[in-house]
């Protein structure tokens, strides 16, 4: 499932792209659309580390220009950014925030369509990994850079993202044999964590950039020290 956000204070262009994206996105994937209408509301909930978005549309003249995805860009949050604007002033400024894309308006929005279909073969028809799991009865693709860790709970393993939880059954080796290599580190028996999740750690913790705490075992305490040397060393 992809969350997307909508940037602008007109509620009528909101509405617009808002269709756009359900019509292109339709036999793709599950999307989630947030719609907000201003600079302050959009970087309040991002900060607020209740919803992760995946791509964010923003509208520079009317949603206080590229303040957004400069603290996008400086809170290294892994949000794609597409600027829909009338007016190509910001569009140099633009190069240095890693935009996704720069679309002027058009009363056609060919070039917002263009730049949606570019995003879904750059970023769901290859480079992305998944985790294809049955919960509630149905198959389910888990975008794995979303999941903080992974918690066995009996018989069952627990996903754990930013803003959702998914449940299935499997068994953690059997869950850690097929996971992505350099992308997750089991540190107990019962936890495995999104390595670009972890902010710091301890002999007994693994402390996520949200502020969590996960154990660590002495089995993998190890390992996840090697960890953060081998990461030290390449910074």
């Amino acid at each position: 499932m992809l969350i997307i956000g909508i940037c602008d204070a007109e509620a009528c262009h909101r509405e617009m792209i808002k269709s756009l994206i359900e019509s292109v996105f339709f036999d793709k994937t599950e999307v989630t659309v947030r719609e907000l209408d201003s600079e302050q509301a959009t970087i309040s909930l991002i900060s607020s580390g209740t919803i992760a978005f995946d791509l964010l549309i923003l509208d520079a003249e009317n949603c206080g220009g590229l303040g957004v995805a400069d603290y996008i860009k400086h809170g290294e949050i892994h949000t794609d950014v597409i600027v829909y604007t009338r007016t190509p002033a910001y569009v140099f400024e633009g190069y240095k925030y890693g935009l996704f894309d720069y679309v002027l308006k058009q009363q056609d929005n060919n070039g917002l369509y263009a730049s949606l279909q570019r995003y879904i073969k750059e970023k769901l028809d290859c480079g992305a990994e998944y985790l294809s799991v049955r919960t509630n009865g149905c198959m389910q693709n888990i975008k794995l850079d979303k999941v903080n860790y992974f918690e066995s709970r009996g018989r069952k393993i627990a996903a754990v993202a930013m803003d959702e939880k998914f449940e299935f059954y499997q068994k953690m080796d059997d869950l850690v044999s097929v996971l992505p290599s350099g992308s997750f580190i089991r540190c107990h028996q019962s936890y495995t964590v999104n390595i670009r999740a972890i902010y710091s750690f301890s002999s007994t913790f693994v402390v996520l950039k949200n502020g969590l705490n996960i154990p660590v075992s002495r089995k993998y305490y190890q390992d996840i020290r090697s960890l953060f040397e081998t990461m030290s060393n390449m910074t």
